[in-house]
């Protein structure tokens, strides 16, 4: 059997695409055909047939049909370079475990949960128009978009049962956070640079009787980076920030701005939009990530377990352990083909 490596499970888990069957999707209420929401490309006009141009040059015309021709072919050997076969091979195994495990405990995708998520699609695009008119850029039909976001609803209801029957100990959360604390403990934080310590009350001092940060920070800042930007300095972690600096803004709650704090670098002015800083606040947060490493190990030791057959274009089982991992021999060579010609025509040219 081919090695199969897993994806990150969070791009798995967005984009894997699964078979139709007879035109069908499955719901919870039934087969629903590709007229899902009493839409469908048909009548529409298709992007990649169409005779207008697309661009042009010096008056020259590419039309749409030419560039995606052309558009179709470099996706095809980017995709081959990028073992995009390996990729989606690993998503259709993922699929099909998900969509097991989701039928054997009896949870399934309703209409309307379908129709919103897809609606939501429509809504980002703009339009329904548009929405169409993105299809036939990507060349897919609506009943495959469809079917993705389908698949993609079913994932994360798979997410959700593997959680609500995962069992995470307060033990496993204090040693996480201990492990990691460095990088979990965070404050959102703005600051204004001064070189002494009089410049720093009368910055802080301006501040507490209301004065604008930015315009504070414009007249007085000498960190130029941070006062580009009003002083925001983003996420400040242990790992990231002077330990003197994070000591003192770690201290600042949520929406207070600080006393003067002494650094190597002069004395900081310190606001705190948001204090992430102990156990307590970031317990939520490390429960989700036990819950995903967890998840992973899962879904690994499901595609160990699995009984996963790779067939050749003559219907045989490949036998043995592929290094191609996912890759067949005939994309292989046609892809070294292409590279070897090239190759040669371009040392042609550089002699």
């Amino acid at each position: 059997m081919k090695k199969i490596k897993l994806l990150s499970l969070t791009l798995a888990l967005a984009l894997v695409l699964v078979g139709c069957s007879n035109g069908k999707i499955k719901t919870s209420e039934g087969d629903v055909s590709s007229e899902v929401l009493g839409k469908t490309n048909e009548g529409l006009e298709d992007l990649r047939a169409k005779k207008g141009a697309f661009l042009t040059v010096n008056g020259d015309e590419v039309s749409y049909s030419d560039f995606y021709k052309f558009y179709d072919l470099y996706s095809g050997i980017l995709a081959m370079r990028q073992n995009l076969t390996e990729e989606l091979t690993n998503l259709f195994v993922l699929d099909k475990i998900v969509s097991k495990e989701l039928a054997d405990n009896k949870i399934e995708v309703s209409q309307e949960e379908l129709d919103k998520e897809l609606g939501l699609y429509i809504q980002n695009l703009g339009s329904e128009e548009a929405f169409n008119n993105y299809l036939s850029m990507l060349g897919v039909s609506r009943e495959v978009f469809v079917q993705n976001v389908l698949n993609s609803i079913k994932n994360t209801k798979h997410r959700e049962m593997y959680a609500s029957k995962l069992d995470i100990s307060d033990k496993e959360i204090n040693d996480y956070y201990e492990k990691n604390k460095d990088n979990i403990d965070s404050v959102t934080a703005k600051h204004i640079l001064v070189e002494d310590e009089e410049t720093a009350k009368t910055v802080k001092e301006k501040l507490d009787k209301g004065e604008d940060f930015k315009a504070v920070s414009d007249e007085y800042s000498i960190d130029t980076a941070a006062k580009a930007k009003g002083g925001d300095l983003g996420k400040v972690t242990r790992t990231r920030f002077d330990e003197d600096f994070v000591k003192g803004a770690f201290a600042v709650e949520s929406g207070k701005i600080s006393d003067p704090v002494k650094t190597q670098h002069g004395y900081h002015i310190i606001q705190v939009t948001e204090n992430n800083v102990g156990l307590d606040k970031n317990k939520e947060m490390i429960k989700e990530a036990l819950s995903t490493e967890s998840y992973n190990q899962y879904i690994q030791e499901q595609v160990s377990k699995a009984d996963i057959k790779f067939y050749d274009i003559n219907g045989s089982v490949q036998n043995g352990n592929s290094e191609s991992k996912g890759e067949t021999k005939q994309e292989t060579n046609q892809e070294t083909k292409l590279e070897t010609k090239q190759e040669t025509k371009q040392e042609t040219k550089s002699e």
